[in-house]
């Protein structure tokens, strides 16, 4: 079978037209051929515009699971493509490809999630955990992830439900602090520029280790951790899942400021907050709102306080009343 009647085929398999012979055909080729996994990623890449970013990951992705294939670099030149047009979260299925015996020169980066402005993402990692990413955020899984460790690194907001492994600790870096958990579902922000990186325990226990030492965390405890002083801190909080629910397509403040919150409304909606005055930044609100519209969300905001605001030109003008 020559390359071109495989890439063929392998076409045919994205829309499911495959048959059982196609597959087995397929298989054999590709196992015969460890070096043709880079051809074929070169070959998606000019591929018919028909095929969507979407659907050829999930084409590579079965494809690998039926035939044993491995490749690292398609995942990272593509995931971008598909964060900027998938709206629901997506479930990832990254099983087996950190343990493929036989790796190319394709399989020396890590692997990267990235999130855009104004959209979420889902993952399954290598161990079965689950990840949930909120807008603007960054998963870094490194290459050995699972064989010895599990260790991943984040910037920006991420739900966590960790897979149970007593032997190996699943451990999320974010600078100077780290989060180790052995089977627990939590949250952790950690945006560029805010002035801390937070993280809430939903259920379970975790370790939180910063340059000032550890500390144990249980169920419905926040911990802050200044990233200039270095000082940390923990709060009780009446219920840990609020800080989760941006999953749902809620926003959960807790006595911030309108200056922070706008941070988050930026992310969410990819749009630019200005404020006609200080008074405006330093109002503060504590609730759950829900984010169904741009317009929705600011009219509560609108309604429980001082402030007016229109919207023109990608950004939202915000005035006293």
């Amino acid at each position: 079978m020559s390359p071109e009647e495989c890439m063929k085929l392998f076409e045919r398999y994205v829309f499911g037209k495959a048959s059982d012979e196609d597959i087995v055909e397929l298989k054999d080729w590709l196992k015969d051929n460890p070096e043709f996994s880079c051809w074929m990623e070169q070959q998606i890449e000019n591929s018919s515009s028909n095929i969507d970013a979407l659907s050829q990951y999930k084409m590579f992705c079965n494809i690998r699971k039926k035939t044993g294939l491995h490749s690292e670099s398609y995942i990272k030149r593509k995931w971008w493509k598909m964060a900027a047009v998938v709206m629901l979260p997506i479930f990832v299925a990254l099983g087996l490809i950190f343990y493929m015996p036989n790796k190319s020169i394709c399989d020396k980066s890590p692997y990267i999630i990235a999130v855009e402005k104004g959209q979420k993402a889902s993952a399954v990692l290598p161990d079965g955990t689950k990840v949930w990413l909120n807008s603007q955020s960054e998963l870094t899984c490194a290459m050995d992830f699972n064989v010895e460790r599990r260790e991943v690194e984040l910037q920006g907001e991420a739900y966590f439900e960790v897979a149970h492994d007593k032997s190996k600790p699943f451990r999320v870096k974010c600078g100077d602090l780290s989060v180790e958990a052995l089977g627990t579902a939590f949250v952790v922000r950690n945006y560029k520029e805010d002035g801390v990186i937070s993280s809430v325990l939903v259920n379970g226990r975790i370790r939180v280790a910063t340059l000032g030492g550890e500390v144990m965390l249980m169920p419905n405890e926040r911990v802050e951790y200044d990233k200039n002083t270095h000082e940390k801190r923990v709060e009780h909080i009446t219920n840990a899942s609020d800080f989760a629910d941006w999953r749902h397509n809620e926003f959960r403040f807790e006595d911030q400021s309108f200056k922070e919150i706008a941070k988050d409304i930026e992310r969410a909606y990819n749009i630019k907050l200005v404020f006609g005055s200080k008074d405006i930044e330093n109002m503060r609100f504590t609730g759950t709102v829900s984010n169904s519209s741009l317009e929705s969300l600011l009219n509560v905001f609108a309604l429980t306080s001082s402030l007016t605001f229109r919207i023109e030109k990608g950004e939202v003008i915000l005035q006293k009343k």
